[in-house]
């Protein structure tokens, strides 16, 4: 198979003996056979062995990297080059696997704003590879995101389907997603902190990080070990754009205020994701699944207790401390263990009494909340 790598602008000078070392320098690193040097063409096509899936990707050499000045696009079937003359194998989309991750997407309650942003993302992939394929010079760009919202809105669990389906489209090399909180990052010293945060970056290469109340990484503005870590990481973002994505998770207000810390953290952040606070119907729905998942059913004479509840909680406690799903979860499983006590006394429960979870164990529960 034959692969033309086309040079964009020589120096000034001896045009033909930079052309032949920049040459040697692809050769070198692409290490195939004999290949062929075309000086009017600005160009050097190479003998290389034909792709085992037909998947094409780019070889990007930047600015300082080879010989020549400014940018080379060049396109070879299989493989993308880095800065560093490495290459990652681009695999085909594991189509399966992305059917799977959207019916689950789907099938989870509210979440539309997230929902969007993966099925928009898993567009622009698709395009950019199809790019790859016409011969079109192309950058898969980095996937770095903002998740903000209130507690128990569904950002982890998001951020682990949106990983997986980055790794089902070829982007990502793992399925892995490293969570963590400013204690994982910062240290008691300046230098530790460094060092910390550079051993849980490497920890997350080829998945995702995900730092959870990311605003906390920064208290003011003499907290000098956080802004050490914040500059380790925006380093990471961009020196790993390719293999790493960074996902900064909290509060609405407190995560606009991290982004403005520091300009080079912005600028690194494409997409913002709002995740709202659940309905009342939308808790009861979880309330439900979760059960379901616990083999438990929700008599759905116990629904509108539950509702009220909700709405009642959600009344009472601050946006920022109202649990969500967390709640939703949290009234499960106490009621599992209130319906325990009462079927306790039952000397041979059927698997329906066993099974099902009434409006008398919600009213336990409150009960119990109420001492």
């Amino acid at each position: 198979m034959r692969v033309e790598l086309r040079v964009p602008k020589l120096p000034d000078g001896d045009e033909e003996a930079a052309l032949a070392t920049w040459h040697k320098r692809v050769g070198d690193r692409v290490r195939q056979g004999e290949s062929i040097v075309d000086i009017e063409t600005e160009k050097v096509v190479l003998e290389v062995p034909a792709p085992s899936d037909g998947v094409l990707a780019e070889i990007r050499f930047h600015e300082g990297v080879a010989v020549l000045p400014g940018q080379c696009i060049a396109l070879i079937e299989n493989e993308v080059w880095r800065e560093d003359g490495s290459a990652r194998v681009l695999p085909a989309i594991d189509e399966a696997a992305l059917a799977s991750l959207i019916e689950r997407a789907k099938a989870m309650t509210g979440l539309s704003r997230a929902k969007q942003e993966l099925l928009e993302t898993i567009a622009l992939i698709r395009v950019v590879r199809k790019r790859f394929d016409a011969g079109l010079a192309s950058d898969m760009g980095a996937f770095h995101a903002v998740f903000s919202g209130n507690p128990g809105t569904g950002k982890t669990t998001f951020a682990r389907l949106y990983a997986a389906a980055l790794k089902a489209l070829g982007v990502a090399s793992k399925d892995k997603v490293v969570e963590v909180t400013r204690a994982d990052l910062v240290g008691g010293y300046l230098g530790q902190t460094a060092m910390k945060t550079r051993e849980v970056i490497e920890s997350a290469i080829g998945g995702c990080l995900f730092i959870d109340e990311a605003y906390a990484l920064v208290n003011d503005d003499e907290d000098w070990y956080g802004r050490e870590a914040l500059a380790e990481l925006i380093k990471a973002m961009e020196d790993n754009r390719s293999d790493l994505v960074v996902i900064l998770a909290g509060y609405t207000e407190d995560m606009g205020e991290l982004l403005n810390v520091n300009p080079g953290l912005k600028s690194r952040i494409l997409s913002t994701v709002q995740f709202d606070d659940y309905s009342e119907d939308e808790l009861v729905t979880i309330s439900r699944s979760v059960a379901a998942d616990k083999k438990y059913e929700l008599d759905t004479a116990a629904e509108p207790d539950l509702l009220l509840h909700f709405r009642n909680a959600r009344a009472e406690a601050k946006s920022r401390t109202f649990g969500n799903a967390r709640e939703a979860r949290n009234m499960i499983e106490l009621m599992i263990r209130a319906h325990a006590v009462r079927v306790a006394a039952i000397a041979n429960p059927t698997i329906y009494q066993l099974s099902r979870l009434e409006a008398c164990d919600l009213a336990a529960v409150v009960q119990w909340r109420n001492r």
